[in-house]
């Protein structure tokens, strides 16, 4: 999704909004979009990016279909979900996993769905094919390095993801759910 190429982002609406995580973005104003169905690419601008909880908005002349949205922002431990994304550039690859915290509409959700590099902004699907969060990273933890210095070190098998409706909330977003 960068001019280099690194991340996943989703239509949110038939109007061409493509949300993803801020970090994908990252100082562009423009971003190339390929599409998961191959072929084409087209350059979008940046509309609206919020670094402080890693979100971004990008508006496309030309539409996907935009995925389906949860009408409540509640999710569940033990909850099924799958994740979409282009890890190593390898388009529409689909993981599984299992929510692993409760939580509320602020907090990030955890869960164990495989992500690599490239799915970050990718969608969180639940088991309804809703559109629950925006996959950001794997879990990480501060550690003491060798030169004394902090160093974050992953955890593997636990995964973030942005709550959708916190994510369309702080980007000033209001969706009309399809019924």
């Amino acid at each position: 999704m960068t001019p280099e190429g690194g991340g996943t982002g989703f239509y949110i609406n038939k109007d061409g909004l493509l949300i993803t995580n801020a970090h994908v973005i990252e100082s562009y104003n423009e971003v190339r979009v390929e599409s998961f169905a191959g072929g084409h690419s087209i350059s979008c601008p940046v509309v609206r990016k919020v670094d402080d909880y890693d979100v971004a908005l990008v508006k496309c002349d030309t539409v996907s279909l935009p995925v389906r949205l949860p009408w409540k922002g509640w999710v569940q431990r033990g909850e099924s979900v799958n994740a979409i994304g282009a890890p190593f550039g390898k388009p529409a690859i689909l993981t599984k996993g299992v929510v692993s915290n409760h939580l509320t509409e602020e907090e990030l959700i955890r869960s164990d769905v495989e992500i690599h590099p490239g799915n970050s902004g990718g969608p969180l699907f639940n088991s309804k094919w809703e559109a629950i969060g925006i996959t950001t990273s794997n879990y990480a933890i501060p550690v003491m390095g060798l030169e004394g210095e902090s160093v974050d070190v992953t955890v593997p098998g636990i995964t973030k993801a942005i709550p959708i409706l916190r994510a369309l909330k702080v980007l000033n977003i209001k969706v009309h759910h399809r019924k």
